[in-house]
């Protein structure tokens, strides 16, 4: 895969053709997208550039370190207008690829598993004095 100078993504901006990117149907919905391998030295807005071909950018962060205030490494973007076909095209066009010399995963991001409390766990009714 080339890097996204090499295929039209350097300005943000879709470079025109026949894609109906970003145009909400009645079947679409806002999806994050979860971006791994990123550069320390990419920003928010280097990665809102990289996705709005695909459509409307709502929310973009890269987290940052608490202890050492560097980035994380990856990233997360929610575009609105997205329908579950959208989902594999995004995520096949742009895993791969090429953003400040580093070959980045992209995939669908997924909700934490919050899963069951852990045993004697944060229960209302199991105070710690008394018996």
């Amino acid at each position: 895969r080339g890097s996204f100078g090499d295929r039209g993504f350097s300005g943000g901006r879709d470079a025109g053709g026949d894609r109906d990117h970003g145009r909400p149907s009645s079947s679409s919905s806002q999806v994050q997208f979860w971006v791994g391998n990123l550069s320390f030295r990419t920003t928010d807005r280097e990665l809102v550039n990289v996705f709005r071909p695909f459509g409307e950018v709502l929310d973009c962060s890269v987290p940052i370190h608490r202890e050492n205030g560097k980035p994380r490494g990856y990233g997360f973007v929610t575009l609105k207008g997205i329908s579950s076909k959208d989902i594999n095209h995004i995520c096949r066009e742009l895993d791969g690829t090429e953003l400040d010399g580093r070959s980045i995963s992209v995939m669908e991001a997924r909700q934490k598993d919050r899963g069951p409390p852990p045993p004697g766990g944060r229960g209302g009714d199991r105070g710690g004095f008394g018996g």
